[in-house]
């Protein structure tokens, strides 16, 4: 993993717009994943492992601001620019929750792909469609 270069406060309106921005564009993906919850098979898993590795990356880059924002912290500020950092920081910790939140759904959909649904025999699709296990196509 390449070291992070140190930032200072002048760089929080990039990590405000950064963290802002992924926190916006993951509650769409939250709704998109929602919306299609109960039919996984409408996915493959090269769609699958795509979101996977997405929001892995993002849990990763999420562990890298919070280190840029103690770093900043440490540094002399203003109590206006100490309440900036500790707010951006809470809104990493809530960035940090939809993200795991978002993985645990991409991990939910990885049963029912079209994938494992062409893997299955016959049989065996008709009993889980019998049983409800399987939204309609």
């Amino acid at each position: 993993m390449p070291q992070l270069i140190r930032r200072t406060i002048e760089d929080i309106p990039l990590f405000t717009e950064a963290i802002y921005g992924t926190i916006t564009v993951t509650d769409e993906q939250f709704n998109n994943f929602i919306v299609a919850r109960h039919r996984p098979h409408v996915s493959d898993d090269a769609i699958i492992d795509r979101a996977q590795r997405a929001f892995e990356e993002q849990l990763a880059s999420v562990h890298n601001f919070r280190q840029q924002l103690n770093w900043i912290l440490e540094d002399e500020l203003t109590d206006a620019q100490r309440y900036q950092v500790e707010d951006l920081l809470a809104k990493l910790l809530l960035l940090q929750r939809k993200t795991e939140v978002v993985l645990s759904l991409v991990n939910d959909f990885r049963s029912g792909t079209i994938n494992r649904i062409m893997d299955m025999d016959d049989k065996e699709l008709a009993a889980r469609y019998l049983r409800g296990e399987l939204d309609e196509f």
